[in-house]
This record gives C-alpha cells, structure tokens and sequence, in this order.
C-alpha cells in the first residue's frame, strides 16, 4: 500500500462547512448531514474541495448592505428593461413526490375510491397584521446616513450602551425581498401603541432577568418587526396581562386570541414528527392556556372559540394513539347542559358538541382514575343518539354507494369538511361504547355475532369508507387516519385489512403524515389473532 493511501485512510475527512463552523461532529451524509437536517436555521449544506477556494463569512454590515444595493440594481434594471419572466427550476426530488402524489391520487388499482382534487390557489400574503401599515421614509440629509444603510441592532449593540427601547426604535428599516430598505413599519392605533409599550417597560424587563443582554428588550421588538408571527405573540402576552391586572377591558383582550391561534398552529407543524419524537411541547402549552377555567361554548363562533375546539383535536389523536387520557380536563365544561335544542350559531358547532362527546367516551374509557358509572354510559349513548336525530339536513351524505368487491368500503361523501370530522367522531365513538360497554342481552351466539356485526363493524366500515372517499381536503384524514387505525384493530377481513393498510400508508409517503408507527401496531394486531393457537 502507497504512503498516499495510508495516509487517507487514517486521517478523517472534514465535515461540511456549516458544522465547521459550529465546530460540531459532522457525519458527511449526502446532499444534507444529518446536524444540517435538524438545525433550526435553514442553511445550505457544502462540503469543500481541494479546488475549492477558501470561503469566509461576510459580516452582518456587509451582508445587509450588499443585499440592498443588488434589490436596488435589479430594481432599476427591470424598470429599465421590463419584467423577465422567470422559470422555476424544479428538482429531481420535486419531481419524485410529484409523480408519488400522482399516482396515488390516481391509481386504478388503489382499493380506495376514486379520488376527486381541487385546484389549489396560493396567494401570496404581505404578512402585515392589521395594525401595522407601511409609510415612504425619506432620511434626513442632515444625518448623512444613505437609505437602507440603517442596520437592523443585535443584543450585542447593547454592550455599547444603546438603548432600543425608545419610539424611534420601533421605525426600523429592514432590507430584503419582502420589503424595500427605504420603508419602515410601525403602529398607528393608540391601543396597539398602548399595549406594545406595557410589553417593553414590563413583560420584556420580567423575562430579562437572567440576561444582562437584555434580548426581550433590545432585539425582540425590532425582530417583532420583522417577523409577524413575533409581534403578534408580543401583543398577546401584553394584552391578556393587561387584561388579567384590570388595565383594559374585555374588548381589548382580542389580541388573547392570536396567542391561542399561534399555539395550535405550531401544534400542528409539531404533529408531522413521529410519535417517538414528537414531545407535545405545543400541546401541553395548550391545555395550560385553555385549562384556565373557561367554559368553552360548542354554539359560540369566534377565533378563541375555533382554536379551542382545534387543540381539543389534537389532544384526542393522543389520546387515540395511546389509548389513555392526560391532564386535559373537559369536565367543566357545561355545554348548556346537554341540551341539543339549544340554537347553534353556525354548523360548526354540531362538529363541536360531537368532539366534546367523543372526549367525554374517551375519559369514560380510558381515565384509569375514575369509577364506571353505567348510568352515564346511557346518557352517552343516548346523546350521541340525540346529536343525530338534530342535526340540520346539509349533514346528511349527498354520496354513498354500498361496498363491493371492488371496495371492501362503502364509498360516502359529504359536502363539508367539517361534516366529515362530525360524522368520523360520530362512528369513533359508536365503536368505543360497543366494544367497552356492550349492551346486556342474552349470551348467544346468534346475539354475539349481531353485535359485533352492526354495533362494531358496521360503523368501522363507514368510518374507513368515510375518510377514503373524503381525500379532496388532506385534512379530513390528518383527522380520521388515528382513527381508523385504532377501529381497523377489529377487522378481520384480509381485504379490508389490506385496503386500509395500504391507504394509511400511502397517504403518509404523500403527505409525510407520520402513520408509520399506526401501520406497525395494525400488522401487530392482526398477526396474534392466528399465531397464539398455533402449536
């Protein structure tokens, strides 16, 4: 062996040039390490070359400059020479999932109904809260400062002794593709101002004491700026405080709101990891928000209101992929008194009441605190028995063709998405009362198998053809896949088990819904009922 190769075989490669940077190991997977992967900050991942020349960072000074002055030559040279259409280049990977998501949504051999998509219209959103305008900002010439040189102050401004916590702080000019440097943003409600203000003289100074940094109060109002989604948890936090010490009224707790909102929807993006790495941080953030006494109507309609019953879907998917409760209590919640008479403001709240009677069963199923009482399963049952019998006549299914051999499923359509959430908990919680609380009747066979037929798998047919045929909104089975996987336990039929099977798991390659581990514990089910009487 030549000294050459001895030599790289023992000496390790470098690692890409962004975990060089943060001096951490690096373990050279290609086109992405993994540290890249999970790094919180989207940056490329490059690896250098012996033909590579050395690359440096470029300060914070030079970067915001160089960005400005690029947007205002390619400003000035399509004014110059009109607008160039541009192409967007599309990746191999891009053109995989493409191709995936094709031929799911059309395959003539999937077990699943045909599928009908909607076109799909993103618009593109200025990212602007209602209290924020834009105004022309002409600098001083006395200042001698050019426009957009003004950069952006960082934590490690205030070592200098600056101060941002002023009214000229909040005009900050923020150059980039969003934004022209020459603009700056800033409140003009006096009870936008108000509140902002309560947030930089009290709530920043409270979360500062462990940095003499002082971040909350140098750098998050200016990156509120920047970043809406920051100022709109800035103005939540500061108006519910406000409103809990007797500063403003209840009208002025609106903003409350967009802090509830915010927590759901990161909720959400958290759902998308796998369970073995999904930490619920989000969720358990929201049962402390919506735990605080609040008795959540089902007929009110308002943001507050949407955002409750949305984390009380989130919350149930754990409970369903667990098959135990937490700590989030819906037992003082009133609910007029189970009174299905009572006018509903808008459909939803048909959705609503039936979430909160699948988390009653669930509590009534799984919490191993409490004592079962027989006279409430009744109740239950009748409820949910009473919830149908009242509901508006849009709900019913304008679709339902009977199963075949070509669909082990009945295919059933509804108008609404929110139709489809109120009919899936509906057969969830059918299935749950009958299989924990089976009705006293004579034990034979004859009694058995009609139980088991319509009380169980009738309902669980429904539910599987119910989401199957319901794929026009993704939504309707980021709803239903738990779900069915916890109902499709109790098929036994090969082609229904086969039929939903490869349903959950190709909608989980399409989407990136993580139903592996639902996939796995289906299989796990349906292997012992053979292998146990097996010598």
């Amino acid at each position: 062996m030549s000294s050459s190769s001895a030599v790289s075989l023992g000496k390790r490669e470098p690692g890409c040039v962004r975990c060089q940077q943060r001096h951490v190991r690096c373990d050279r997977q290609r086109p992405t390490c993994s540290s890249c992967r999970r790094s919180r900050v989207a940056a490329p991942c490059e690896y250098r070359t012996h033909s590579r020349p050395l690359r440096f960072r470029e300060s914070r000074y030079s970067s915001v400059t160089a960005g400005a002055q690029e947007e205002g030559v390619s400003s000035s040279n399509a004014s110059r020479h009109g607008s160039v259409p541009i192409t967007p280049v599309t990746s191999s990977v891009e053109r995989d999932e493409k191709q995936q998501t094709t031929s799911l949504l059309g395959s003539p051999h999937s077990c699943a109904p045909p599928i009908v998509t909607r076109p799909i219209t993103l618009a593109r959103d200025e990212g602007r809260l209602p209290w924020m305008v834009d105004a022309s900002h002409k600098p001083n010439d006395s200042d001698g400062t050019p426009a957009g040189s003004q950069l952006i102050p960082t934590p490690a401004d205030v070592d200098k002794g600056e101060s941002y916590c002023s009214p000229s702080a909040l005009i900050v000019h923020i150059p980039g593709p969003q934004q022209h440097p020459s603009r700056h943003t800033i409140l003009t409600d006096e009870r936008d101002c108000h509140v902002f203000a309560y947030y930089l003289d009290s709530v920043a100074q409270w979360m500062d004491i462990g940095s003499p940094r002082r971040y909350f109060q140098s750098y998050v109002p200016t990156l509120a700026f920047r970043n809406p989604l920051v100022l709109d948890a800035c103005m939540s936090c500061a108006s519910h405080l406000m409103y809990r010490m007797g500063y403003i009224g209840k009208d002025a707790e609106e903003d409350y709101s967009g802090l509830l909102a915010t927590t759901v929807i990161l909720r959400m993006a958290e759902q998308f990891s796998d369970m073995r790495a999904d930490y619920q941080r989000h969720l358990t953030g929201a049962a402390s928000l919506f735990m605080d006494g609040t008795d959540w109507s089902a007929v009110e309609v308002n943001l507050a209101t949407t955002c409750f019953w949305t984390s009380m879907r989130e919350t149930l998917r754990i409970w369903f992929l667990r098959e135990q409760t937490t700590e989030f209590d819906v037992g003082h919640l009133s609910l007029a008194n189970d009174d299905m008479s009572a006018p509903m403001a808008s459909e939803e709240a048909w959705t609503n009441r039936m979430t909160y009677l699948l988390a009653r069963v669930c509590k009534l199923c799984w919490d191993q605190n409490r004592e079962i009482d027989l006279d409430e399963v009744t109740h239950l049952k009748n409820l949910i028995q009473t919830w149908k019998s009242h509901l508006p006549a849009s709900f019913r299914p304008w679709c339902f063709v009977d199963r075949s051999n070509d669909h082990p499923f009945p295919i059933i359509r509804c108008l609404s998405s929110w139709h489809v959430v109120a009919w899936q908990f509906f057969y969830t919680a059918n299935v749950m009362l009958a299989v924990y609380f089976a009705e006293e009747q004579p034990r034979t066979l004859s009694n058995m198998r009609d139980h088991m037929e319509s009380k169980i798998l009738s309902p669980i047919r429904c539910l599987c053809g119910l989401c199957m045929s319901s794929t026009d909104n993704v939504g309707n089975n980021l709803n239903g896949s738990h779900l069915m996987a916890w109902c499709g336990k109790l098929l036994s039929g090969k082609s229904e088990q086969s039929c939903l099977l490869s349903f959950l798991a190709e909608f989980g390659e399409v989407t990136r819904w993580p139903n592996q581990l639902s996939c796995d514990d289906l299989k796990a089910s349906w292997s012992k009922s053979d292998s146990s009487w097996v010598y």
